[in-house]
């Protein structure tokens, strides 16, 4: 019992730390692309369109990078916004304020390094939060038909299918979140 408390203990410090080191790498301004995708385009391009249950390969879409530099300073000077919830820099068409703020405003966030909470920067929570939020956003542009909103990272198929995972495994967490609370 007290093993399989401990790999716990040990996969979500794991998790936190990599929540941490990736919200740390957007606040210091190391790049993540974000893609802006159009949702007007005729189906005469001859771009390739992604492939995803959300992007039908029957649709072409031209996915255009926009770069938002290799620092803070560039990506305010290009315009860009520091999105807590994607935890990148992202252009204007790509930040959604309103639903970044809902977010936000869940709970009151608490950054620590252990289970317990003892030393502050980081949350398991936070990460189970913050995919289904990110799951909402995609949801929330699909149904609008602009697909415009979406930034790389909201869009790639590779974070759906960590969402999934992320929103399975939570069950094997929910005893340890109940814990903390």
């Amino acid at each position: 019992m007290f093993k399989l408390f401990r790999r716990k203990v040990a996969l979500i410090l794991l998790i936190v730390a990599a929540s941490f080191l990736g919200g740390l790498f957007a606040l210091l301004g190391y790049r993540v692309p974000t893609f802006a995708i159009p949702s007007s385009l005729s189906s005469s391009s001859s771009s390739p369109s992604p492939t995803s249950p959300f992007f039908p390969k029957s649709t072409p879409h031209k996915i255009t990078e926009l770069q938002c530099g290799t620092s803070p300073a560039e990506a305010r000077s290009v315009g860009c916004v520091l999105d807590l919830l994607a935890m990148s820099w992202v252009r204007p068409a790509c930040y959604d304020k309103e639903f970044t703020e809902e977010f936000l405003a869940e709970r009151n966030w608490t950054w620590t390094t252990n289970p317990w909470g003892k030393h502050h920067l980081s949350m398991f929570e936070y990460h189970v939060t913050h995919c289904a939020f990110m799951w909402r956003r995609m949801a929330r542009a699909v149904h609008a038909g602009n697909l415009d909103l979406l930034d790389s990272y909201t869009a790639a198929y590779g974070h759906i299918e960590h969402w999934h995972n992320t929103k399975k495994q939570e069950g094997l967490y929910a005893d340890h979140m109940e814990m903390e609370q």
